[in-house]
C-alpha cells in the first residue's frame, strides 16, 4: 500500500510542476498524460474537512496545546 501512496505522490507533485510551476516536459504529451492520471485518482483523495473535521478537532485541539514554548506554527 505504501508503495502506491508512493507513486500517487510522485505523480501529483510532477502534476504541480508542469501545471502550476511551469516545469517544461520531459517528452512531448507529458503534461497531458499526467494530468489524465491525476484526474484519474483524484476523487479518490480524502479532502481536508474528512481529516480535520470543522466541529469537533481533537488532532488539532491536541497539537495545538501540545506543541513546545515559544513555537510559532
Amino acid at each position: 500500500m505504501a508503495q502506491v501512496v508512493d507513486i500517487t505522490a510522485y505523480l501529483y507533485r510532477l502534476y504541480l510542476e508542469l501545471n502550476e510551476y511551469g516545469l517544461d516536459e520531459a517528452y512531448n504529451g507529458e503534461k497531458e498524460k499526467i494530468t489524465n492520471w491525476i484526474y484519474m485518482v483524484e476523487n479518490k483523495f480524502i479532502s481536508y474537512s474528512k481529516v480535520y473535521p470543522k466541529k469537533d478537532r481533537p488532532f488539532l485541539n491536541f497539537i495545538n496545546e501540545s506543541k513546545a514554548q515559544g513555537a510559532i506554527w
